[in-house]
C-alpha cells in the first residue's frame, strides 16, 4: 500500500480511539475498503456504500484529513481501465462535497482528455449533485469531442435551468453558438464521420436544455433557436416552471 494511503489510515486509526470513535471508525472502515476496490481488486458492486459512509464520515474529519481523502479518492479517478461504476462512485463522492471537491473534478475532467469513462463518470456526477457551481463545469463539458460525454454535459447543464435570468440567457447564447458550430460541421459529411456522429449526440441535448432554459419553448434548429434569444434578449423572463 502506498505512503499516503498509509499515512491516511495511521491518521484515522488514531481518531477513531482518541477523538471522534464513532464517526472516525465509520471512515477508517470505509477508506480502507475503498483502498481494497481501488488497487487490489475489491469488489466494485460496493463502491457506492463506501462513498456514501466515506460521505457521511468527511464532515467530522479535521482539515488536513479531509483534504488526504479527497486526494485519495481523485487518484480513483487516475486509475486506469477501472469499472465505470467505481470512477462514478469517485465522482460522486467529490461533486457530493461541496466546493473543494468540485475544484477536484473540474481539475481531474481537464486532465482526463483521453479517459472517456471519467469524463463520463465525472459529468453524469455533476448532474446529479444538485450544487448550482456544477452548472459552469457542466457547460465546459458540454464543449467535449467525445459525443456521449458531450451530450451528457449539455444535458447536465439543463439541470440547472432554474438559475437566475442572466444566468439562462447567457448561457442559452453560449449553447446556440455550440449548435451552430456543430450543425455547420456536419453538413455534407459521411454517416461514418466524426462530425456528423458530434452532431447527432448533441442535437437531441441542446434542444432538450434550451427547451429547459427558455422555459418551454420548442424549437430544432439553430438557427430557429438563435432568433428566439434574439427577439427576447432584452425582455424580462418568467420564472423558469417544473419541468423534471
Amino acid at each position: 500500500m502506498r505512503p499516503g494511503c498509509l499515512g491516511l489510515l495511521a491518521a484515522l486509526a488514531v481518531a477513531a480511539t482518541l477523538f471522534a470513535p464513532a464517526s472516525a471508525q465509520g471512515v477508517f472502515t470505509a477508506i480502507r475498503e475503498f483502498y481494497m476496490i481501488r488497487d487490489r481488486g475489491g469488489d466494485v458492486s460496493r463502491i457506492q456504500t463506501v462513498v456514501s459512509q466515506l460521505a457521511a464520515g468527511y464532515p467530522s474529519c479535521k482539515p488536513d484529513t479531509r483534504k488526504s481523502i479527497r486526494n485519495q479518492v481523485d487518484k480513483g479517478l487516475q486509475k486506469k481501465d477501472h469499472a465505470f461504476e467505481f470512477y462514478r462512485g469517485c465522482a460522486d463522492f467529490l461533486c457530493g462535497i461541496g466546493k473543494q471537491g468540485l475544484n477536484k473534478v473540474s481539475k481531474r475532467y481537464s486532465a482526463s482528455k483521453r479517459t472517456h469513462a471519467v469524463r463520463l463518470a465525472i459529468a453524469e456526477s455533476l448532474t446529479e449533485c444538485n450544487k448550482p457551481a456544477a452548472m459552469g463545469i457542466l457547460l465546459k463539458i458540454s464543449f467535449d469531442k467525445y459525443p456521449p460525454v458531450a451530450a451528457q454535459g449539455i444535458r447536465g447543464v439543463g439541470a440547472y435551468y432554474k438559475c437566475k435570468q442572466e444566468k439562462r440567457k447567457a448561457t442559452m447564447k453560449k449553447l446556440i453558438d455550440r449548435y451552430k458550430k456543430v450543425t455547420s460541421a456536419a453538413r455534407g459529411k459521411k454517416p461514418d464521420s466524426k462530425e456528423l456522429k458530434l452532431y447527432q449526440a448533441v442535437k437531441p441535448a441542446l434542444d432538450e436544455t434550451l427547451k429547459k432554459l427558455s422555459n418551454g419553448e420548442e424549437l430544432d434548429s439553430f438557427e430557429a433557436w438563435a432568433s428566439w434569444l434574439s427577439e427576447n434578449m432584452t425582455t424580462t423572463w418568467p420564472k423558469p416552471e417544473d419541468m423534471d
